[in-house]
């Protein structure tokens, strides 16, 4: 399974990730890289040296930014459906502010 089917698994499985990207990496994490993690009494864990072996976490957002576009698993919660609007509309902003022709 590569990432992008790993992303999908888990905005499927576990919908509150759908309005958390940290809750998606977590989930992306826990799910398909476990063998990588340890077990606190507060959660999971990484040594520092295994993130070599993790996806890293702006390819997973990315991943589950495109399937926003296509009309996938969208947020579930209004105020990040509205955060995400915001964001959207500001990077769109400054997008247009440093490439004024449109080129």
């Amino acid at each position: 399974m590569n990432l992008k089917e790993q992303v999908k698994f888990c905005l499927t499985k576990h919908q509150e990730s759908r309005n958390s990207d940290q809750k998606l990496i977590n989930a992306v994490y826990v799910e398909f890289f476990n063998s990588h993690l340890f077990k606190t009494e507060k959660g999971y864990a990484v040594e520092l040296l295994e993130l070599y072996y993790l996806p890293n976490p702006s390819h997973i957002i990315r991943y589950r930014q495109k399937l926003n576009e296509q009309g996938l698993f969208k947020p579930t919660s209004e105020e990040v459906i509205k955060a995400r609007k915001q964001l959207q509309q500001v990077w769109h902003n400054e997008m247009q502010k440093s490439n004024p022709s449109g080129y």
